[in-house]
């Protein structure tokens, strides 16, 4: 793999404040960060010229590569609806890594994904946490099991309620919760895939991830939390802003929210806004933003990010939320979210400022390999 040396650099390491300078990166991984650097010998050397320098952007909920792209239903296979309750499932199982998607995130900046099966299921599976660039998703994996991902409200009360001689209810998911968990408690099932899933929530080795739009199932997944003892993160949030003084009295640390840039299509989301971000930070939650890829394009994060900044929340936090944030909630803070000497190489040189809607990646990175490059860029070996 060829040394680069990125020179003059406006670098945001997130972590830290931003300034001028150069980074070497070798073998994959970040090597040195300094104000200015002498090029080594048959090292690649990349002008930056002044331009803003940021890790690659993380957008920690996602169904990237199990919606493909321009295939509408035939391509569709982010949610197996024969069962309400499917903790055996794996994302990484039906994503298809040669989906256009991919190539539309590498070039607007993302470099990192949760990929999740959907919430039309009570337990839908496992998350995995993977990178954007590779043939083969064994190739792209940072964690295997990021998660077990169930839903709560609008999206299984429809699906396993239709054409049913009875309805499922807000009462039946949460019973049907406690039954699945308590049986696994209790181990009064048969030692099945399914059954190691939730073992392995119950031990606390990964997260539960509740899809929760409306204000009472939010409350009601962290009740659920509380109960069996449970690391949650709420995924979506969209009406956190209404209960965000309960959730800053509740053991909840980490949101993601969104995806707010698409129009109000169901009930859940009619109190959708912008200023949830803003809210749910200055209530002390550790927010990330998320596009929910397909439902926004995963390549508007950044401009998902602009959007929350214009209606309140921080600048400095706005950035957070789609790097470091998103990475210590999906459990990759030691590998990538913020530029630090022996983190991984994904780093995104940008034309603007990458909040402005005019910005624009001109090269992006991922372990040290530039993956996409605009004609515009300069450098020389």
């Amino acid at each position: 793999m060829l040394d680069v040396l990125i020179r003059n650099a406006h670098i945001f390491p997130i972590t830290s404040d931003n300034f001028y300078g150069d980074i070497r990166i070798k073998d994959g991984k970040i090597h040195e960060i300094n104000e200015l650097l002498d090029a080594e010998e048959h090292e690649r050397v990349i002008e930056a010229e002044g331009r803003f320098l940021l890790p690659g952007f993380i957008d920690a909920h996602t169904h990237l590569g199990l919606y493909d792209e321009g295939t509408g239903t035939v391509g569709n296979d982010a949610n197996e609806t024969i069962f309400a309750m499917t903790p055996h499932l794996r994302a990484i199982d039906g994503v298809y890594p040669l989906d256009e998607g991919f190539k539309e995130a590498i070039e607007h900046g993302v470099t990192t994904v949760q990929v999740m099966p959907g919430s039309m299921n009570i337990i839908g599976g496992v998350t995995s946490v993977i990178k954007t660039h590779g043939r083969f998703i064994d190739d792209m994996i940072l964690r295997k099991y990021a998660g077990l991902k169930i839903a709560l409200g609008e999206n299984p009360k429809r699906v396993h309620s239709a054409g049913r001689a009875g309805e499922l209810t807000r009462m039946g998911i949460m019973g049907m919760l406690r039954e699945a968990f308590l049986e696994v408690k209790m181990q009064r099932t048969a030692d099945t895939f399914a059954h190691r899933m939730i073992e392995r929530v119950l031990k606390k080795e990964m997260p539960l991830r509740v899809h929760a739009h409306r204000a009472d199932d939010i409350l009601s997944a962290i009740r659920f939390a509380e109960e069996f003892e449970l690391d949650v993160r709420i995924e979506h949030c969209t009406e956190g802003h209404l209960v965000a003084k309960e959730l800053q009295q509740l053991p909840i640390e980490h949101v993601t929210v969104g995806p707010t840039f698409t129009r109000k299509s169901k009930i859940e989301l009619k109190n959708k806004t912008w200023e949830t971000y803003r809210i749910l930070h200055e209530h002390g939650l550790e927010v990330s933003i998320t596009t929910d890829h397909p439902y926004t394009p995963v390549q508007y994060l950044n401009l998902c990010a602009g959007l929350a900044a214009r209606e309140g929340l921080p600048v400095d936090i706005a950035l957070r939320a789609i790097t470091i944030n998103p990475a210590r909630s999906i459990g990759v803070a030691d590998r990538v979210g913020s530029i630090e000497v022996g983190k991984d190489a994904d780093l995104v040189l940008w034309s603007h400022f990458p909040l402005d809607y005019l910005a624009k990646p001109l090269m992006t990175m991922i372990d040290g390999k530039v993956i996409f490059e605009h004609t515009h860029l300069t450098s020389m070996s």
